[in-house]
């Protein structure tokens, strides 16, 4: 038996163990708080209730939160806030200090709820008056505006909110300077509408503009000085935008909502916790991505002395998890590229850390390595406190979401053993796994690394298992080959386990997140759905031909059957522009044709993604157009029914006429195509391989094109071939289905 047989065979081994049990839950949708909890708030807070309501809950309360009726209870922790504004801002009497200005036929006033805003938006049990504020400028010609009562008290970026209905109009500040703005549509029910900004002196105020004919009513209007920042769809793609928190009541003056603190004391005598082996495993929903958020602390109330989780951002690169270990003075685990993927805000997310006397491991479903082995110089040491959404000292890097489960074991889970932390029966899952270009799904190459991909492939599998818990699993490593040619005679470099020449290891690089990644859901018992595969740029050469390459792609599909334990669908997205793409989009295609492997497909073509300078990885805006086909794909392929097509159009035939060839396709989901003229994309190869220069490729009709060749021979006529693709990525042949489909590449001979 192959050495690599067997090392796969003892991890099956050790994932099948029987499961370790937590010797300590805290599950906070119980209503309750276990009685070794400690809980703190010196003041009043909000929360939301089953129905969607706004209800107050008293100083020294923990604060269950109901994201919706459909959601379980979750434990609310929020950081410490001020709101700044001095009106009565939920129940208002009058106007005063308010400043009303522009149009001059504007009128600002208190009135009764003309309708039903305050219930529909879920205000009526905080805004018991019936009151809003009205800001008419319906007999306007120009913009009228308030400004309003209360200012930011400084100049760090600061988030603006309010309750709104009626009319456009737009947020701003004062000031001077280019302030931030924030337009808005009309609507009714009431929306709270959130900015971040700036301010350029601590007396700006927060101006809320009513375009000309419009009538406004608001209501609790919010001036903190956070800057909490969440990933959202504008359409084109994904941008960033204020999150402000929980509504602060003010009542003639500025309101401090003091933080929720969270804390298990008198840890070392805690006969469920071992300082020298343990596991923390969590659940929980984020509501947004700033600065540092510890999740959990375990240390001496020292930041020198301490273990803990934290999500850390801003609101340009969104927010990443990574471990931070400290002993002593000297840091041993401040590792910011230990997660690659980015957690997901308002969802509900799962993370667990794991430490020995040796080492640390650190997993979640989209860790860049899920078994992080960092060693120990000097390991903290008599850890006395755990704090749940607080720091060391329990004053800073406070948590802003919701709290759902925290599991703790006697016993430092490995990376596989912590599956069933972070997977779990409910989820529908994807994995992808590959190269650089399936990583970035998750954490781009542009500067600000969004995770466009992994986000708009959710929210796709959201839309066909909206009451499921959608996620993707990141088994990619950039720059990573599936063989490793001549330096290993074949073997798949996937399922290496041991040291290879040529200075390569294989457990410790190419596969490791890959096989990990399916040995933690082989421990957790669930089920993967599909594997969308998207390597092989740079992958022949040498002694890797197309046949071997071939042949190690469907090694690594049964070695991951072999792992999981069930039957897998492999999904594999087409290369972009690449000297390897030819050959590999072959083997994609011959292997979706071959009915001996009839779980392996090849994925919708993506030559028209739009490409960073290095012309290879994808920027956010290409990922937000090509990602959603391979995820419609693989939904169409999990029995799914999917509009506007996944696969694109196919070619039917080429037919020469002397110079003249007329090529010709058919429609999955279209009815036509664009560009009509100087259409990219074909290459023509005569018998001999050689290629004949095309001109004049235009349209003819909605299933044809004509073109015309140099010299009227005999060939094969190609669309979409190798690296001879131009990055004008307007000129390839896309359907006008709802989903804009490239026309799948083909191979036809040309009598």
């Amino acid at each position: 038996m192959s050495q690599l047989l067997m090392n796969l065979r003892k991890r099956l081994a050790a994932s099948s163990a029987v499961p370790i049990v937590p010797s300590k839950v805290f599950e906070f949708t119980a209503l309750a708080l276990d009685s070794d909890l400690t809980f703190a708030r010196s003041s009043v807070g909000l929360t939301k209730n089953p129905l969607g309501k706004w209800i107050t809950v008293a100083a020294g309360s923990p604060r269950w939160f109901y994201q919706s009726p459909i959601h379980l209870p979750r434990l609310l922790q929020e950081p410490l806030t001020v709101n700044r504004m001095t009106d009565n801002n939920a129940n208002p009497t009058t106007t005063s200090g308010w400043t009303n200005g522009g149009d001059v036929l504007s009128v600002f006033s208190v009135v009764n709820d003309p309708s039903t805003l305050l219930s529909d938006a879920g205000l009526d049990l905080i805004c018991t008056s019936g009151k809003v504020y009205k800001l008419d400028n319906s007999l306007g010609v120009a913009p009228a505006y308030v400004d309003s009562v209360g200012t930011f008290g400084g100049t760090t970026e600061s988030t603006v909110s309010a309750w709104v209905a009626g009319g456009n109009g737009t947020f701003t500040r004062t000031g001077t300077g280019t302030p931030e703005t924030l337009a808005f549509g009309a609507s009714s029910p009431m929306v709270r509408r959130a900015m971040s900004t700036i301010p350029s002196a601590a007396g700006d105020s927060f101006r809320i503009i009513a375009n000309a004919g419009q009538v406004i009513y608001f209501i609790v209007a919010q001036i903190e000085a956070n800057a909490f920042k969440e990933w959202y769809d504008d359409g084109t793609g994904f941008s960033y935008r204020a999150v402000p928190t929980s509504p602060i009541i003010t009542t003639g003056a500025i309101f401090t909502r003091q933080n929720d603190a969270l804390s298990l004391t008198s840890l070392g005598s805690r006969t469920y916790f071992d300082e020298q082996n343990f596991t923390v495993a969590v659940e929980y929903v984020p509501f947004g991505f700033a600065g540092s958020q510890h999740l959990f602390n375990i240390s001496s109330g020292s930041s020198t002395n301490q273990y803990a989780v934290e999500i850390r951002g801003t609101g340009t690169s969104g927010g990443y998890e990574r471990p931070r270990v400290t002993g002593s003075g000297v840091v041993d685990g401040n590792q910011d590229l230990i997660v690659l993927g980015k957690p997901l805000i308002g969802k509900l997310n799962r993370t667990a850390f794991s430490a020995s006397p040796t080492q640390y491991a650190h997993v979640s479903p989209v860790i860049e390595f899920p078994l992080c082995t960092m060693p120990f110089t000097q390991r903290p040491v008599s850890p006395t406190i755990m704090r749940f959404g607080a720091n060391a000292a329990g004053s800073s890097s406070q948590f802003f979401g919701l709290l759902g489960k925290v599991s703790i074991y006697k016993t430092a889970k490995t990376a596989e053993q912590m599956g069933s932390d972070v997977l779990t029966s409910s989820q529908n899952i994807l994995m992808l796994a590959g190269q650089s270009l399936a990583e970035s799904w998750f954490y781009s190459y542009e500067t600000n690394h969004q995770n466009t991909g992994e986000l708009k492939a959710i929210q796709i599998m959201d839309g066909f298992y909206p009451a499921n818990e959608n996620i993707l699993m990141n088994g990619a490593r950039g720059g990573s080959m599936l063989l490793l040619g001549e330096y290993t005679n074949g073997l798949p470099y996937w399922f290496d386990d041991g040291g290879v020449a040529g200075g390569f290891v294989g457990w410790g690089d190419a596969g490791l997140r890959f096989i990990q990644q399916l040995y933690m859901a082989k421990a957790a018992g669930v089920q993967i759905k599909a594997i969308i595969w998207n390597q092989g740029q740079g992958g022949l050469g040498g002694t890797v031909t197309k046949a071997r390459h071939k042949a190690g792609l469907i090694t690594v599909h049964q070695q991951a059957e072999l792992i999981l334990g069930y039957q897998v669908k492999f999904i594999f997205e087409p290369l972009s522009r690449y000297s390897d793409a030819q050959a590999i989009r072959e083997c994609y295609q011959e292997l979706d044709a071959d009915t001996n492997y009839p779980r392996m497909y090849s994925g919708p073509e993506v030559i028209d993604m739009a490409l960073l300078a290095d012309n290879t990885h994808p920027t956010s805006a290409g990922m937000y157009v090509t990602v959603p086909r391979t995820t419609r794909k693989a939904m169409a392929v999990l029995g799914n029914t999917v509009t506007g097509g996944v696969n694109g159009a196919a070619s039917v035939s080429a037919v020469r006429s002397g110079t003249t060839v007329t090529h010709t396709f058919a429609h999955e989901a279209g009815t036509d195509f664009t560009p009509t003229t100087g259409i990219l994309g074909y290459v023509y190869l005569d018998g001999a391989g050689n290629p004949v220069a095309l001109s004049n490729i235009q349209r003819a009709s909605a299933t044809t094109t004509t073109m015309t060749l140099a010299s009227g021979v005999a060939g094969t006529l190609y669309w979409i071939y190798g690296s001879s693709i131009t990055a004008d990525i307007t000129k390839y042949i896309k359907d006008n289905s709802t989903n804009g489909l490239i026309l799948r590449s083909c191979a036809i001979p040309v009598a």
